[in-house]
């Protein structure tokens, strides 16, 4: 097979890890998510696009987690349970979304640290695999989720979320609704792992990966 591709413009930039940056540099990132989700709301598809839909019906693989519980030790009946919370106040969360306007389109759904990049003139962004039709608040899950865990998380949060809305409006709202996204990012990783354990390297970490993100979910949801 041969896969084509195209090269519109080259940017130079450097990565940062969360633990790099500042509420500065969070700030430009929140300002790139605005300004994505600004774009995306103005765009009108053909019937060529094709992307997965991240809605209350599909955005946690059912069938994966299924399978995984029935074969493998991964999951206890206590993780299943907290799953099942979080995957009901996201629900619960989407449907209060689906009330206003403009509150979803095409998202990039996996904004974190490794896949946008610092430039002279702002943020760029790489890795549009994942690209799908979401929520455009839970696409700041993934990256609200990466600066959890450094010491600096209200001072990054607060500036990325004001970036943000230097560009597109977020009602104040919203903004409650984002730790439960947040887990739900973190189920959706639980759901991942399960279906790639035939990777040696993810099948030798599974647990303490999984034991991370429960605790985490279990934080968000409290």
């Amino acid at each position: 097979d041969v896969l084509n591709c195209v090269l519109f413009e080259w940017l130079e930039g450097d990565y940062l890890r969360t633990s790099e940056q500042t509420p500065e540099s969070s700030y430009q990132v929140g300002q790139f998510a605005g300004a994505l989700h600004q774009q995306s709301s103005q765009f009108s598809s053909t019937s060529g696009l094709v992307r997965r839909r991240l809605d209350g019906n599909s955005i946690f693989d059912r069938s994966i987690l299924t399978v995984s519980v029935d074969r493998s030790s991964l999951f206890t009946q206590e993780h299943i349970q907290i799953f099942q919370q979080v995957e009901e106040r996201t629900q619960t969360v989407f449907g209060k979304l689906d009330q206003d306007h403009q509150t979803f389109g095409l998202i990039h759904s996996d904004l974190i640290w490794k896949n946008y990049f610092f430039h002279e003139t702002g943020v760029g962004a790489l890795d549009f695999d994942s690209c799908s039709w979401g929520y455009f608040l839970y696409d700041l899950a993934p990256t609200l989720l990466g600066y959890r865990d450094e010491s600096g998380y209200p001072d990054l949060r607060k500036a990325c979320l004001s970036g943000y809305r230097s560009v597109r409006h977020l009602p104040a709202q919203h903004e409650q609704y984002l730790d439960t996204l947040i887990a739900a990012r973190h189920l959706i990783s639980c759901v991942w792992l399960a279906g790639h354990l035939d990777n040696p390297d993810l099948r030798q970490n599974a647990s303490s990966i999984i034991a991370y993100r429960i605790s985490e979910m279990c934080d968000l949801i409290e």
